[in-house]
C-alpha cells in the first residue's frame, strides 16, 4: 500500500488504486498525509476544506468522510501494511511508515543526493542564480547523485495535490511541494555539469525553463549550461527573452543573480568556465576565447566547428579531441524547438516556442517527465575491467581522469569459503561462463541457477564464484536470502544495508527507506565490475531491488547469480534472467563425489555397492554427502551395509540426515513454502500414486476440476518436488514420495489469492460434453468424497487392495481401495500386496 501526493491524490495496492470518493474526501486524506503520524485538529480540517464558510455540520462531514476513509483503507489490507487512521480526541491520526507516503521518499532522495553534491545555500536550498556550494565529493558524488535524483523525479505524475479542493492552504502546500521538485531538477543538472556533461543539464532544464519562464534562478543555471557546452548565443538569447518577460509582465529589470550570469558570459569570466580540471577544480577560461580553451582562430578553414565554441564533449580535460568521458557515451539532446517570427535579437532558434507565460493552472504535463524522460547520463568510465575506479584493483583510464574517486575504498569479498570436494556439473559451469560472457549491451547479466532441494545450486554458484573471482576486481557480494530456511526470509533492506556498508558506505548515511537504500545500491556500482551473488531466494519481487543497474560494456557491468528451488519465472520475464537448471548428478559423477568423501580404497572395494548409493540418493549431492557422513562415522561398514539400509523405505530419510543437515530437512523446508491445497495435492501423490502420474488420473481420484488439478501439479513443478515429462504427465522422485507418503507434507501457507479451491465432484454431476461414461463405469471414489467435502486431499481412505490405473479412471464395481497406483492397467484387487 502506498500513498501518492506527487501528482493525484491516490492509495495504490496490488490490486489496483483505491476509490476515495469526492474532491473534500481526497483533500481530508491529503490533509493527514502532508502531517502523517501527528495529530490533525478537525478545526484545521474545516478550515482548509471551507475557509472563513463551513456549513453549520462541518464538524459531522468530516466525521463522515472521516469514517469513510478508514473502511476504505482496511479494505485495502490497511492493517497488513501498518496503516492506521484513529480519532484522538478532536482530532484525528494517520499512523503509517513514512516511507510509504512518495512525497517522504522524495524528499529523502533529494536531501541524499543534495548531502552528496553539496547544492545548497545557506538556507539548504540552492539560490536563485547564486550557482551552487562546490561538491564535497567531486565527480563520484555527483555520479552516485544522478540516478537518485532521476528516480526521485520520477516519483512525480503531475501537479502535487491534484484533485484536492483549490483553497489556500492546499495551493500553499502543493506550492512548496513544486519548489522542491524544481529544486530537484536544478540538482540533477548540476550533477550533470559535475561530470562534464553540459548538453545534457541543458536538456534537463529546458523543459523547466519553458514552464516558468521568470525563475531567474533555474534560467541563470540553465544559460550557464548552454554556455559551458558552447552553445554562447542559445545562453544570451535567454537572456535577453527573460528580460523582455520581466519588464513586460512585472515592469522590473533582471535581478543579480541573472545579470551576473548574462556579464560571465559575455566576459567569458573565468568563474565561468567551459571545462573542469582534474580533480574537481574549475579552470579559467580565457577572455575571448572557446569555453572549452580552444580558438576559432585555431581550427582550419575546412573544420565545420570554425566560428563556434568547442563543447566540453570536443576539447577533453588535455585539449585533445577526446571527450571527457568517452564521445560515444553523451546522449544526443533533443533538437531545440524552432524559434518564434522576430523572437530573439538574432534570429537563431535560441528561444523556445509556445506560449510566454504558459496557460494559468500551473505547467502542463510536459513540466513533470517521468525519470527516463531526462537525458541518460554517460558511464564515465574507460575501456577495460575496473577503469576509473580507484582502490578496488582498476586503474584510470588513459587520459581520463578517476571518474569514481573512492577513497579509502576497497574490494570487498563477502563469498563464502568455496565448497569442499566439489565434483561434477562440468557441461553446467561452462554454460555459466559463456551467458555471462556475452550481455547485451547496456545490460548486467542475471543468471538465475534453479533445482530441487540437495541438488547442490549454492555449492554451484560459489564454486563459480571462486573461481572467476579475479575477472571482478571490484568486488564480489554474497548473501543468503533466507527464501527456504527456518528464519523469516531476508527483506531486501536488510540486505542493502550489507551490502552497501561492504561498499564503504558509512552506517550514518544509509537510507532506511528501501527504495532509497536500493537508489544508492544501484548508485555505488554503477560502472563497477562486481559479481553479485543472491543465494536461496524464494521469489522474484524479493530479488529486485537487489539488482544492480547495467554497464556500458561487458567489461563495465555487473553480473548477478541467484539460486533458487522455485524457477522464478517473474524474474526471467522482467529482468531477462537466464536459467541455468541443475540436475542430479550422473551416476558416475555421483560415485566420484563418494570417492573424494571417502578415498578412492573404500569405493573400489564395492563398486556396485556405490553406484546402487547414488540410485538410492537419487543422485543428490546432499543425500550422498549426508550417506558419506554415515560411513565415516561407521569407518567398518562396506557400501553395501549402508546400501541395505537405505533399501528400507521407512528408513532412508533418516539415514540420510547428519545432525542439523539432510534431505528431510530440506524437503521440510520446500513443503512449508506450499499453500495448503498444494501440500495435501503432495501428500495425495506420496501415499496413492507410483512415481510416474497423469493430471486426469489425480483429478479423478480427488474428484477436483481437472483444470484446478493441473495449476496444483505445475506449482509443484515449479517448486521441482515434481518434474513434468510431458503435457499432463509428472513424475517425482522416489525420496520426494517417501516423505510426503510418510505424513511430512502437513501444514503449508494459506492458499495464493486468487487460486481456487478445488471442488470435490457432485455425485451424479453431468460428465462434460465429449467424454463419455463407459457403460458400467462406477466411480465409488467419488461418492467416497461425499463424507470429507472440501478436502480433496485428505487421507486415504480406510479400505482394502489397490488399483492401479492409467490415463484414465479404471472401469470397476464396487471395488474397495485404499488407494489408487498409476501404473497402466487394473490389477485383482485382491492380489496386489498391502491394503
Amino acid at each position: 500500500m502506498e500513498f501518492s501526493l506527487l501528482g493525484p491524490v491516490a492509495v495504490r495496492t496490488a490490486h489496483g488504486d483505491l476509490p476515495l470518493g469526492p474532491a473534500k474526501r481526497r483533500s481530508v486524506l491529503a490533509m493527514l498525509l502532508l502531517q502523517a503520524n501527528t495529530t490533525v485538529p478537525v478545526e484545521r480540517l474545516i478550515t482548509a476544506l471551507w475557509e472563513d464558510d463551513p456549513p453549520e455540520h462541518a464538524r459531522t462531514v468530516v466525521q463522515g468522510h472521516v469514517s469513510r476513509l478508514r473502511a476504505t483503507l482496511a479494505d485495502g489490507g490497511a492493517r497488513t501494511f501498518g496503516v492506521e487512521l484513529t480519532t484522538q480526541g478532536s482530532a484525528y491520526l494517520l499512523r503509517l511508515a513514512a516511507e510509504r507516503v512518495d512525497a517522504h521518499r522524495f524528499e529523502e532522495l533529494v536531501a541524499r543526493a543534495r548531502e552528496m553534491t553539496g547544492w545548497r545555500d545557506a538556507a539548504g536550498w540552492p539560490g536563485q542564480g547564486a550557482g551552487p556550494a562546490a561538491g564535497p565529493g567531486g565527480a563520484g558524488a555527483a555520479a552516485d547523485a544522478v540516478p537518485m535524483l532521476r528516480e526521485a523525479l520520477g516519483l512525480w505524475r503531475g501537479p502535487a495535490l491534484t484533485g484536492t479542493v483549490t483553497s489556500p492552504p492546499y495551493a500553499a502546500a502543493a506550492h512548496a511541494l513544486e519548489e522542491r521538485r524544481l529544486s530537484a531538477v536544478e540538482a540533477l543538472a548540476y550533477a550533470h555539469e559535475e561530470l562534464g556533461q553540459y548538453d545534457v543539464a541543458a536538456a534537463v532544464l529546458h523543459t523547466e525553463a519553458v514552464a516558468h519562464p521568470l525563475r531567474e534562478g533555474l534560467i541563470a543555471t540553465l544559460m550557464r549550461a548552454l554556455y559551458r557546452a558552447g552553445r554562447q548565443s542559445d545562453a544570451l538569447g535567454w537572456y535577453h527573452r527573460t528580460r523582455g518577460l520581466l519588464s513586460d509582465e512585472l515592469g522590473v529589470d533582471p535581478g543579480e543573480g541573472l545579470r551576473r550570469a548574462y556579464e560571465e558570459i559575455l566576459n567569458a569570466d573565468a568563474a565561468v568556465p567551459a571545462q573542469r580540471a582534474p580533480g574537481g577544480q574549475r579552470p579559467a577560461a580565457p577572455r575571448g576565447g572557446a569555453p572549452g580553451g580552444g580558438t576559432a582562430a585555431a581550427r582550419g578553414p575546412g573544420d565545420p566547428r570554425a566560428g563556434r565554441a568547442v563543447p566540453a564533449a570536443e576539447s577533453g580535460p588535455h585539449g585533445g579531441g577526446q571527450a571527457p568521458y568517452g564521445a560515444a557515451a553523451q546522449a544526443p539532446v533533443a533538437a531545440q524547438p524552432a524559434a518564434r517570427p522576430g523572437a530573439g535579437p538574432h534570429g537563431d532558434g535560441g528561444y523556445p516556442a509556445g506560449p510566454y507565460p504558459p496557460a494559468e493552472g500551473g505547467p502542463a504535463g510536459a513540466g513533470y517527465p517521468p525519470a527516463d524522460a531526462y537525458p541518460p547520463a554517460p558511464q564515465p568510465l574507460g575501456e577495460g575491467a575496473g577503469a576509473g575506479v580507484t582502490g578496488s584493483g582498476g586503474t584510470a583510464g588513459a587520459g581520463q581522469p578517476d571518474a569514481y574517486p573512492r577513497a579509502g575504498a576497497s574490494a570487498p569479498w563477502l563469498l563464502p569459503r568455496p565448497p569442499t570436494r566439489f565434483r561434477g556439473r562440468q557441461a553446467e559451469l561452462q554454460a555459466l561462463s559463456a551467458l555471462v560472457r556475452t550481455p547485451a549491451p547496456g545490460e548486467a547479466p542475471v543468471a538465475l541457477v534453479t533445482g530441487p532441494a540437495g541438488v547442490g545450486k549454492t555449492a554451484f554458484a560459489v564454486h563459480w564464484a571462486h573461481q572467476h573471482a579475479a575477472a571482478y576486481p571490484d568486488g564480489l557480494l554474497f548473501t543468503d536470502l533466507r527464501g527456504f530456511g527456518e528464519r523469516e526470509e531476508a527483506p531486501p533492506v536488510e540486505v542493502l544495508r550489507d551490502f552497501l556498508l561492504a561498499l564503504g558506505t558509512p552506517p550514518d548515511r544509509i537510507p532506511g527507506s528501501p527504495e532509497s537504500a536500493a537508489a544508492l545500491y544501484r548508485s555505488r556500482v554503477a560502472g563497477r565490475r562486481l559479481l553479485v551473488v543472491l543465494d536461496n531466494a524464494r521469489s522474484s519481487a524479493q530479488v529486485r531491488p537487489l539488482l544492480p543497474g547495467g554497464g556500458q560494456s561487458a567489461d563495465s557491468a555487473c553480473v548477478t547469480l541467484v539460486t533458487s528451488r522455485s524457477r522464478l519465472d517473474g524474474l526471467v520475464a522482467t529482468d531477462a534472467a537466464r536459467p541455468v537448471p541443475l540436475q542430479a548428478l550422473t551416476p558416475q559423477d555421483g560415485v566420484d563425489l563418494l570417492t573424494a568423501m571417502l578415498g578412492g580404497d573404500r569405493v573400489a572395494d564395492d563398486p556396485d555397492a556405490a553406484r546402487e548409493l547414488v540410485d538410492l540418493c537419487d543422485g543428490l549431492p546432499l543425500a550422498l554427502r549426508a550417506a558419506s557422513a554415515q560411513l565415516t562415522a561407521r569407518p567398518r561398514w562396506r557400501l553395501g551395509r549402508l546400501a541395505s539400509a537405505l533399501r528400507d523405505e521407512q528408513r532412508r530419510l533418516a539415514l540420510l540426515s547428519a545432525e542439523d543437515t539432510g534431505i528431510a530437512a530440506a524437503l521440510r523446508m520446500s513443503v512449508a513454502r506450499l499453500s495448503v491445497d498444494d501440500a495435501r495435492l503432495l501428500a495425495a501423490l506420496g501415499s496413492g500414486f507410483d512415481r510416474h502420474v497423469e493430471a486426469t488420473a489425480v483429478a479423478a481420484f480427488a474428484g477436483s476440476d481437472p483444470d484446478v488439478t493441473l495449476d496444483g501439479l505445475d506449482r509443484l513443478a515449479e517448486m521441482h518436488l515434481v518434474d513434468e515429462e510431458a503435457t499432463g504427465r509428472y513424475t517425482m522422485s522416489d525420496l520426494v514420495k517417501l516423505f510426503a507418503r510418510d505424513g511430512k507434507t502437513s501444514g503449508g501457507q494459506p492458499r495464493p489469492p486468487g487460486t481456487p479451491r478445488p471442488r470435490p465432484r457432485r455425485p451424479g454431476r453431468r460428465p462434460r460434453p465429449g467424454r463419455r461414461r463407459r457403460a458400467g463405469a462406477n466411480t465409488p471414489l467419488s461418492a467416497q468424497n461425499r463424507t470429507r467435502r472440501g478436502r480433496p486431499w485428505g487421507g486415504p481412505v480406510a479400505r482394502t487392495g489397490v488399483v492401479r490405473c492409467g490415463s484414465a479412471l479404471p472401469t470397476v464395481v464396487n471395488l474397495p481401495v485404499t488407494r489408487v497406483v498409476c501404473a497402466g492397467q487394473v490389477a485383482n484387487a485382491g492380489l496386489l500386496g498391502r491394503g
